[in-house]
């Protein structure tokens, strides 16, 4: 499942079931990387994909997901480097995107 709003994934979400987003940081590197470069520069994508206000920080997404019940499994930072067209997995800069892995709870 794909979620266009983060805030709405919880309601399909099957106790027992599990969880995974991965979507960019609320931070100006994330912005700067994907909107300036990514729309603009580089042209990755259409300018007008990605909005500032639909960006939602590492932290927010966790206790979105706490108070709606979910326990946080595991997690992780990553980058894409377009000259070498590779993911790569960072603890030094969480700065760009990240994985989230949520569980809902048998009831």
């Amino acid at each position: 499942m794909q979620c266009a709003q983060h805030k709405t994934c919880t309601l399909g979400f099957w106790p027992g079931g599990s969880l995974i987003i991965t979507t960019p940081h609320k931070t100006f590197l994330a912005y700067f990387s994907y909107v300036i470069m990514g729309e603009y520069v580089i042209r990755t994508a259409p300018i007008g994909t990605h909005h500032w206000s639909k960006f939602i920080a590492f932290s927010t997404m966790k206790s979105m997901l706490k108070k709606r019940g979910c326990q946080i499994g595991r997690t992780g930072h990553f980058y894409y480097n377009p000259l070498t067209r590779r993911w790569y997995r960072t603890v030094i800069y969480p700065r760009f995107n990240y994985l989230l892995h949520a569980t809902k709870p048998k009831i």
